[in-house]
């Protein structure tokens, strides 16, 4: 499997210095992704800022290191849905999505097991990776729960890993570490509402 750009854009998160304000999800809406081929519920305060590729580009320009990731999600067009909590304050926490065809895999562990190898490459892990399955109405996906150090900031990145129709989906969610767990029913209401179509 060529190499894939599966350490994603935890590098998002970080709009500013500071730290993520956690707001209440209210209200949820779905996202149809119709070149994903897939649907996801996010909180209705989140804004989708999946059009603003060349502003992910530029942001990343900042952090070299996840630079070659991030051309490749552009150049690829894989990335196909990028959502922010628009309440955050000084630390975007968002949902993005990956889309790239699965090259033959078939079982997601292995998706999961290259992603992984990814982030321990990265220069950018804090602490260790942590992985299990969690079982999807979507199917059984791999879990990786890790952090990076990025801008000043370290991450709670979560990542839910799965094959449909010939395509590996990567769904991460990121906040800034000290939110994490005030995000964990949030994320983990979201990935439960991935639907393919």
């Amino acid at each position: 499997m060529r190499r894939r750009a599966f350490l994603l854009l935890a590098v998002l998160a970080v709009a500013a210095s500071g730290s993520a304000a956690v707001a209440s999800p209210g209200a949820w809406r779905t996202v149809q992704v119709p070149a994903g081929r897939f649907a996801i519920d996010v909180p209705q305060a989140w804004v989708d800022v999946t059009g603003s590729q060349s502003q992910v580009v530029a942001l990343l320009d900042k952090y070299p290191k996840l630079k070659p990731y991030a051309d490749a999600l552009v150049r690829n067009h894989e990335l196909k849905l990028l959502s922010v909590d628009a309440a955050s304050a000084g630390f975007a926490t968002n949902v993005n999505v990956i889309v790239a065809p699965s090259e033959g895999l078939t079982d997601p562990r292995q998706v999961a097991s290259a992603g992984a190898g990814q982030v321990k490459r990265s220069g950018l892990l804090v602490g260790p990776v942590s992985s299990g399955t969690v079982k999807l109405p979507a199917g059984t996906a791999p879990v990786l729960r890790y952090g990076l150090a990025i801008g000043g900031a370290v991450t709670a990145t979560t990542q839910y890993f799965l094959i449909h129709g010939g395509n590996a989906y990567i769904v991460t969610y990121t906040t800034d570490r000290g939110h994490g767990a005030a995000y964990d029913g949030t994320f983990l209401r979201s990935a439960r509402s991935i639907r393919f179509r």
